[in-house]
């Protein structure tokens, strides 16, 4: 992960929001106080709602079955 200081990072900021989105790594921004990370939106809310669904009692075990089933056992013919 890159990593930068806060003067960096605020004097790059447009640069790094660009960056971070697309090539979907994060950024690492440190103080002397604290540290942030910098991701971009899509990768914040994917992860949102990966946590969502996990919390769900049984949704992990539902995704896990879901994706095991052949695609050929669907219908094909959908009946709007």
């Amino acid at each position: 992960m890159k990593k930068y200081t806060l003067a960096e990072a605020q004097d790059k900021l447009e640069e790094l929001v660009t960056d971070v989105t697309i090539t979907h790594k994060p950024v690492l921004i440190t103080s002397q106080t604290s540290n942030a990370i910098l991701l971009c939106q899509d990768d914040w809310d994917a992860t949102m709602e990966m946590l969502y669904l996990l919390s769900k009692p049984n949704m992990q075990n539902s995704i896990i079955s879901g994706m095991r089933e052949s695609h050929r056992a669907l219908p094909t013919d959908l009946d709007w």
